[in-house]
């Protein structure tokens, strides 16, 4: 090409088309070339352009984009044109709509073009294109106007596209915050049914609630995983329906997989996707095994906020979770988590060496920084039981717990010759400062109910009132 840049001082071009012919400093070469004109050199009546090419490039300069490598024929006249391209190791490059170079390991397309009354209508019949990310093809026709940026009816389709490089084909109009989230949080998954259409004035792109055209992005996700938020337990096995629409982005997902537990109706939206500090929002449910609750618990930033208070747990049965996060994608470690998870008949150990809870019913609310529950009932100690505890400052949980005891419970709990000798049963209260492994202990009982014949002063009927005060104050996990 560079004998044609010292050539164009003879070329019917313009001075603006000359300079601009240097600035896009094109590389390649022509096999042919056959280009007439009639009239003035400047502004000629009537041209014909002929040409066969290889491995042509150009720098992007403006609105118009820069490529390499590419191979083809073009045609053109005053009347409009004709276009095969072919690219092999090609790259397109338009820093104003996207934020990384395109490559491309095969592109083949073919276009032509009409001229009139000063307008141009490009028509792009068909692309087909490859790469190590995505495999697919486009159609499109745009129409210019002297007082817009013009207008596209683009439709797009993808048999093969890896998520995990997906941000790498956002468009500059999405926000950094969202391409950020999406580089970050996308660790694995695929579709092999993308579907894109944009159609318009571009003036108004990207068509916010479809006012003026449409854009639109939909694909069928498989296998995905997903780590929404630093700290949190990561989703896998994701198979959903992604749909970015106008300024929105919405995944619903038919299946997810969260520390081995089961997710459903699980959606993810974006409500503004145009905006510097998107807010991202996530809400789903789960039928698992309790024990991976507790898991989920101990493996989010909930844990070191209530001081490991679960970490001792463990649990048998299963029950619902319900969770729902607000993430501001620039400041993740701002993020807002409520949930809750709701069982029944489930059997608990609160610690190594406490009661076991039995047929255990009830729900706990977590948030990102505390855990509440509302209210537990079960079978502990022989008789019934009911526990609630609330967040306290200080990573303390204030548990308070009131029951029912046997005679036969406490033994099971504590055999020997001392709950040998107890008979009946009796009412009890308690309140519990947990911090981590250290808990500070108070029970109460009048022991109405409940015979003893030990010896005196522990004698008693059942019908005596013998008020007990039982207190215990660790000063921390090691005393």
């Amino acid at each position: 090409i560079a004998p044609l840049l010292a050539l164009s001082e003879y070329l019917p071009l313009s001075d603006a088309q000359r300079s601009q012919l240097k600035i896009w400093s094109p590389q390649g070469l022509f096999k042919s070339l056959d280009l007439k004109w009639e009239g003035a050199r400047e502004s000629p009546k009537q041209y014909s352009f002929k040409s066969e090419f290889q491995k042509l490039g150009i720098k992007p300069v403006g609105k118009v984009p820069g490529f390499s490598n590419m191979s083809g024929t073009l045609q053109a006249d005053e009347q409009g044109g004709k276009l095969k391209l072919e690219g092999k190791q090609a790259t397109l490059d338009m820093p104003r709509v996207f934020r990384h170079l395109l490559n491309f390991d095969d592109l083949v397309a073919t276009a032509k073009w009409r001229i009139k009354n000063q307008r141009v209508t490009f028509d792009l019949e068909k692309a087909n294109f490859s790469n190590a990310h995505l495999s697919g093809s486009v159609s499109a026709t745009y129409e210019s106007s002297p007082d817009s940026a013009g207008h596209l009816d683009l439709n797009g389709a993808l048999t093969r596209g890896d998520g995990t490089a997906a941000y790498q084909y956002l468009p500059r109009v999405v926000g950094d915050d969202t391409y950020l989230w999406l580089k970050e949080a996308v660790l694995k998954g695929s579709s092999d049914d993308v579907r894109v259409k944009v159609k318009g004035n571009l003036d108004r792109f990207p068509f916010v609630d479809d006012r003026g055209g449409i854009f639109q992005i939909t694909a069928k996700v498989k296998d995905a995983t997903l780590r929404y938020a630093p700290s949190w337990p990561q989703i896998e096995q994701i198979q959903a329906y992604l749909d970015f629409h106008g300024k929105r982005m919405d995944i619903t997902a038919s299946q997810g997989v969260i520390l081995g537990t089961r997710l459903s109706k699980v959606k993810v939206l974006i409500p503004d996707l145009l905006i510097h500090e998107g807010i991202l929002e996530i809400d789903g449910e789960a039928q698992g095994e309790s024990a991976n609750f507790l898991r989920f618990i101990e493996e989010s930033p909930v844990a070191q906020n209530i001081d490991h208070f679960t970490q001792p747990m463990k649990a048998e049965g299963s029950g619902k979770l319900v969770l729902s996060l607000r993430l501001p994608m620039l400041h993740l470690q701002n993020s807002r988590v409520t949930g809750s998870y709701q069982f029944t008949a489930n059997k608990i150990w609160l610690s190594t060496q406490g009661p076991i809870l039995d047929q255990a019913s009830g729900k706990i609310d977590f948030t990102d920084a505390s855990l509440t529950i509302p209210r537990i009932t079960a079978q502990a100690l022989g008789g019934p039981i009911t526990i609630s505890a609330n967040p306290a400052p200080g990573g303390v949980v204030r548990v308070t717990a009131g029951g029912r005891f046997t005679a036969g419970g406490l033994q099971q709990i504590y055999p020997g010759a001392l709950t040998q000798r107890l008979k009946g049963a009796s009412d009890w209260s308690a309140s519990i400062a947990l911090r981590k492994k250290a808990a500070n202990f108070t029970l109460v009982s009048n022991l109405v109910g409940l015979s003893s014949e030990l010896p005196y002063p522990l004698a008693k009927v059942a019908q005596e009132s013998m008020p007990l005060k039982f207190e215990r104050r660790l000063l921390d996990a090691n005393h």
